[in-house]
């Protein structure tokens, strides 16, 4: 169980991926949005919350293959094996990916459904909605699961058990080192202890947080406790590899030791934010905190896979740590931006940073793929991994669009596209997972889902083109488009 936890606006969230620990979320809800109704302040929205109930006007009708949703706008039928369909299905998402408009989608559609109707069997597609029911989001609550209440606290105190023996047995080097004479050596020692001893106390102080419903300032010195632990390991290696000769490996554990010492920095200005009750910086600084913790854990593994020859495998390490990095500086940015009074624009920017820490979870998810020979699956996380840094990056320009009271709509459409193309991401999580479990009709079902996704996404995205080219018309076309296809997506996913 890792220790540090991915925090978001409105609540504290789970991260999709191996570096987090899930967190109970205030239950919120906000209007359905549309681009010539919604206000600025609306742009807050979280980019992981559950779909809106925004349902198109129309009726699925039986699924027993996957559909070409709103691709397609006429009945036909077709059988194909499993496999195929959902081969064809990915195919789908990378064409809309990279279609530059509406006809070539369209094209792609009617090439890929030739392929699908040789087969025989019977669907029923959904008919174009032409207009949208809005309705309150009503945003799920998520628990500790199995670490809730005491699971927990019993976490941290294992944490300070572990991490005061640690101390012992550092404690009993330096000691050791004193014997011999080697006083520099017993003095490197005791630093490590120091940090060793202080990391107990932010444990404890985690512990003392949580008992009394500061959850907040809980999660944060938890992640002080973490980082401080982690320098300390890492001063220790660093000692032992320059002790052995090995100069450049003592530098490379220092590099894990700055990294885990910023986050330290990150986390307690997170505490100090959320003391005095500026929650939304608290929550980016703790976000910094965590990326940049993840990033030297992710650099320790690659400093392993060079020791041990293989270095390909640290490049790919080294890269997800970097993708990690660029999680914390937009973390800190948003920290930064929030502070100074800009809040819509922070939250953008604090959103990105979400998406970043995606894509970076879904490096290392390919990276165990490529480990366990699964090449298939590696391919695809890192295709995800791309999408969640398109999406961050559709979302930092919502940032810069919503600083301008003039581009307000282009700032909105920015938004969603992100927002959509995060979402189309975490359903091809859910149909990988879908796979590896064996239920192929729920991958064909998310498989579905991410092909809406991926046009309202497209269609979003060429929304706030048309709004940046000052096309009014054209980008509120293009953003009714894709709400239908959106609406499509609530509808498919609530099956």
């Amino acid at each position: 169980m890792n220790w540090h936890q991915i925090l978001q606006f409105q609540g504290l969230t789970r991260m999709p991926g191996k570096y987090s620990v899930n967190q109970s979320t205030e239950v919120k809800s906000a209007k359905g949005l549309t681009n010539d109704e919604s206000d600025i302040a609306n742009l807050n929205q979280r980019i992981n919350e559950p779909p809106a109930s925004i349902r198109p006007v129309g009726r699925i009708g039986t699924l027993t293959v996957p559909i070409l949703l709103t691709l397609l706008h006429s009945s036909t039928t077709f059988a194909m094996d499993p496999q195929a369909i959902a081969e064809v299905t990915e195919e789908i998402i990378e064409r809309i990916e990279k279609c530059p408009n509406e006809e070539v989608h369209q094209a792609t559609a009617s090439e890929i459904q030739n392929t699908l109707s040789k087969g025989q069997g019977e669907i029923s597609l959904i008919s174009p909605a032409s207009s949208l029911l809005s309705s309150n989001v009503d945003f799920s609550e998520s628990h500790f699961s199995s670490n809730s209440g005491n699971g927990i606290v019993s976490f941290l105190v294992r944490s300070v058990e572990t991490t005061t023996k640690t101390s012992a047995d550092t404690k009993a080097k330096a000691i050791d080192a004193d014997a011999n004479g080697k006083t520099e050596l017993a003095a490197k020692y005791r630093t490590a202890v120091e940090r060793l001893d202080s990391a107990v106390v932010s444990y404890e102080k985690a512990i003392q947080t949580y008992t009394v419903e500061k959850k907040d300032e809980s999660n944060s010195w938890n992640n002080v406790g973490g980082a401080a632990s982690m320098a300390a390991e890492a001063l220790i290696k660093a000692i032992e590899a320059r002790e052995c000769g090995n100069v450049s490996l003592g530098e490379e554990y220092e590099r894990v030791i700055e990294k885990s010492e910023r986050s330290v920095e990150f986390s307690k200005q997170a505490v100090q934010s959320f003391c005095i009750g500026k929650r939304n910086e608290g929550i980016s600084w703790h976000n910094a905190g965590s990326s940049t913790q993840s990033s030297a854990e992710v650099m320790l593994k690659a400093i392993e896979a060079r020791k041990n020859g293989n270095a390909p495998l640290g490049e790919e390490y080294e890269r997800a740590a970097a993708r990690f990095e660029q999680a914390a500086e937009l973390g800190k940015q948003a920290a930064a931006i929030i502070a100074s009074g800009k809040e819509e624009e922070g939250e953008h920017v604090h959103n990105a940073g979400y998406c970043t820490q995606s894509s970076a979870e879904r490096i290392m998810k390919a990276i165990e793929a490529d480990q366990s020979g699964n090449m298939a699956l590696a391919k695809k996380y890192r295709q995800v991994a791309e999408q969640s840094a398109e999406a961050a990056k559709f979302i930092e320009k919502s940032a810069q669009a919503c600083a301008s009271e003039t581009k307000r709509k282009e700032a909105i459409s920015w938004r969603q596209a992100g927002k959509y193309t995060q979402l189309g991401v975490e359903s091809r999580l859910k149909a990988f997972d879908a796979e590896t479990n064996g239920n192929l009709e729920e991958r064909n079902r998310q498989l579905q889902v991410a092909v809406t996704l991926a046009r309202a996404a497209k269609l979003m995205k060429q929304s706030a083109e048309a709004y940046a080219t000052k096309n009014r018309t054209e980008g509120s076309r293009l953003y009714r488009e894709a709400e239908v296809a959106k609406a499509t997506a609530d509808e498919l996913e609530s099956l």
